[in-house]
């Protein structure tokens, strides 16, 4: 609701900036310099939409990872725009922003693989009134495709050790003490 004038050909417009998010239906009237006020104009539906939408990564590698080409998904929620009406971008790292796309879901890397080490992946959307999240979702993990090597034990002589004796493995990398256990690191006898 509101009043406002009109120029010279007739045109008019009205502030919308303090009406609530959601759909609003107008119609306008005129009256004349006489007092004289015209019949409704035919309707005009408008959908205010100030907020961007949320965004969440949904599934994807997160920590190491073994994967160079990784698939991350991702979904949005919006006020008033469906879901599926929402669209995408997203980068890896410094690159540039992709193209705004419907997808919800994105393999990593092309055909040559991500580069060892680690990644940030980072993914905005955009809502039908065009905003765009601010503040993209992200997910940090570690590309590592090269196999550990034990490079040495401790003791390293092969006489001469008691039964109780403690064998100590370096590593050709640094690993992590959730990851080295019975499952993945073996012990083998090489001599009879």
């Amino acid at each position: 609701k509101g009043i406002t004038g009109a120029d010279f050909y007739g045109a008019w417009s009205i502030d919308l900036s303090s009406v609530p998010d959601g759909t609003h239906t107008y119609t306008a009237k005129a009256t004349d310099a006489g007092g004289m006020t015209s019949s409704a104009s035919n309707s005009v539906t408008v959908k205010v939409d100030s907020a961007p939408p949320q965004i969440n990564i949904a599934s994807g590698p997160s920590g190491s990872t073994n994967d160079n080409t990784p698939t991350l998904s991702f979904s949005g929620s919006d006020n008033l725009s469906q879901a599926a009406n929402l669209r995408y971008s997203y980068k890896v790292d410094g690159s540039a922003w992709s193209s705004y796309s419907p997808e919800t879901s994105v393999t990593l890397g092309g055909a040559s693989g991500l580069s060892e080490g680690s990644h940030t992946f980072y993914v905005k959307a955009k809502d039908e009134a065009g905003h765009e999240n601010q503040s993209p979702a992200e997910r940090g993990f570690t590309v590592d495709t090269t196999q550990p090597m034990v490079n040495g034990t401790t003791p390293s002589v092969t006489t001469g050790v008691g039964r109780g004796t403690n064998l100590t493995a370096t590593f050709s990398e640094k690993m992590s003490t959730s990851t080295v256990n019975a499952s993945t690191f073996k012990l083998y006898k090489v001599n009879s």
